[in-house]
């Protein structure tokens, strides 16, 4: 029951006590929530599943690690991520041709990262070698 300050001069404190005596606090209780774990920002979709198996295993295939066909390199250094943040270090350095031959490298193992391609065309357009940016540019759009 809302009672109006202006007729009856009450002030807000007592409108709020008559409320609570007259609904009462609310009953306490617990609610249990579990969340499934998401790689997508979106919500699911039943329709839109097998999309995003495809996706994901299409990213678990170009994120694996190959095996050096030689003793000479360490394990991570077959991985296209480890190469790539790598040559992110020799990008932020200014060292532009260790940039390009890790992302080379990283290309090598995982051909299917479109990201590996954009980082290279940056290194190459800085050093203006425009043509090799653009097929860069090219190969991460297919």
């Amino acid at each position: 029951a809302v009672v109006s300050t202006q007729s009856t001069g009450e002030s807000k404190t007592d409108q709020k006590s008559l409320l609570w005596e007259s609904d009462g606090p609310r009953k306490s209780s617990e609610i249990s929530v579990s969340f499934t774990e998401r790689y997508f920002p979106s919500a699911a979709r039943e329709s839109l599943k097998a999309e995003e198996d495809a996706w994901i295993e299409k990213n678990v295939r170009a994120q694996s690690v190959i095996k050096p066909a030689d003793g000479d390199t360490k394990d991570e250094e077959r991985n296209p991520m480890w190469l790539c943040d790598k040559a992110g270090v020799f990008y932020k350095q200014g060292n532009f041709p260790a940039a390009i031959n890790a992302y080379s490298e990283a290309i090598k193992i995982s051909p299917n990262l479109p990201k590996l391609y954009i980082n290279r065309a940056s290194c190459y357009i800085v050093l203006n070698l425009f043509e090799d940016a653009v097929t860069d540019c090219t190969r991460a759009l297919r």
